[in-house]
């Protein structure tokens, strides 16, 4: 999401307009899509009254999502380019198993669960470190300073060759998107079909995230890792984000989640609820709205925009552009669809068989 003083744009929204021009069969595809979802979401969870079916606390390995984390650094110089310690790591991974189980005021538990993968599987990677599980560490000035369009992000993912690494969700930690204050701070393709996806060419999944909004100085304690606004070296960025929801907001949309403001795909009318197929986020409990003016973001304190007539915007949502002290939950809409999503889309990374694989299931130190 691309949030910061004066910024408009967001990294996944330019992917969606990547996908509009260069797969004509991309509105087919994305429609056929939600359709399933929608009627998948309407026979398996308990929507009448509001709620939800998926509020048990974890209990199986079903729904566990193995993650590798991709450092790549420009250079040396820990004063214009601060180390991403694995303390810092572990921070941010915690801090995202806290938001996705349901921590926060009006939360939902998801019982998604993230964990760092333990196995160097197949001997994959010739930089794995036995004493930073779940961590490969790079140095490359052209990735580390990224740019969010098809041709740079398959080059990155081709850097770091992750074509190898199936079934994990890969997160890419990088110095700057777009310029080193552009106010991008991180992106995650559009995940329609394998299909689609190479249709249009753009074949890196996961998310790409800038160094200084990874990690969490809130959980599991207070921590003083570089992050905003501990580490501006924008003036133009400085807001807060030290709570690791960057990566939740990412995360959602990695799930299949779309920004709450989100306008009617081939119409590009604003306001929208979930009428239709191609209306606004697909999820019926958030309220249409727009993105805050002035700003762009919300902050924290200030008066609740109504973008979108009298409802106010629901600017505590993770999917809504709002600083990071702002952000408390998903709604059970979301949450359902990430779980309709995880299980009929990206049901091979939640397997025993693949937490095995990456040593998350039946070890002494594994995740299950």
């Amino acid at each position: 999401s691309r949030e910061g003083f004066g910024q408009t744009e967001c990294g996944f929204d330019n992917i969606v307009n990547y996908y509009k021009t260069n797969n004509p069969n991309f509105i087919n595809e994305l429609n056929a899509q939600n359709v399933f979802l929608d009627n998948y979401i309407q026979t398996h969870y308990n929507n009448s009254g509001g709620g939800s079916n998926i509020t048990a606390p974890i209990a199986t390995p079903s729904k566990v999502i193995p993650v590798l984390v991709h450092i790549i650094r420009e250079g040396t110089n820990t004063t214009t380019e601060p180390i991403v310690t694995y303390a810092q790591v572990e921070s941010q991974i915690d801090a995202l198993n806290a938001y996705f189980s349901g921590q926060g005021t009006g939360n939902v538990n998801s019982q998604i669960q993230f964990c760092l993968v333990k196995n160097n599987f197949n001997n994959f990677a010739s930089n794995w470190n036995a004493n930073e599980p779940g961590v490969l560490r790079y140095t490359n000035a052209t990735h580390a300073n990224t740019v969010n369009n098809s041709t740079q992000a398959n080059a990155l993912a081709a850097f770091t060759n992750t074509a190898s690494y199936e079934n994990v969700l890969n997160i890419w930690v990088v110095k700057s998107i777009d310029g080193s204050c552009s106010g991008l701070l991180g992106y995650s393709p559009l995940p329609i079909l394998n299909l689609a996806n190479q249709n249009t060419g753009f074949l890196l999944d996961g998310v790409v995230i800038q160094a200084k909004v990874f990690g969490s100085n809130t959980i599991p304690t207070t921590a003083s890792y570089p992050l905003l606004p501990n580490y501006s070296p924008c003036t133009n960025i400085l807001l807060n984000f030290n709570q690791g929801k960057a990566l939740a907001h990412e995360v959602g949309h990695y799930l299949s989640l779309w920004h709450t403001f989100q306008n009617n795909l081939t119409t590009g009318a604003t306001c929208v609820g979930a009428g239709s197929n191609l209306d606004g986020d697909f999820c019926s409990d958030t309220d249409p709205c727009n993105i805050p003016a002035g700003t762009n973001t919300y902050i924290n304190g200030a008066p609740i925009p109504a973008t979108c007539g009298s409802t106010a915007d629901d600017v505590h949502n993770f999917m809504y552009y709002s600083d990071e002290p702002s952000q408390t939950h998903f709604s059970t809409g979301q949450v359902n669809r990430m779980d309709a999503f995880l299980t009929n889309f990206r049901n091979n990374i939640y397997t025993p068989q693949n937490l095995l694989n990456w040593g998350l299931y039946g070890g002494t130190n594994s995740c299950i």
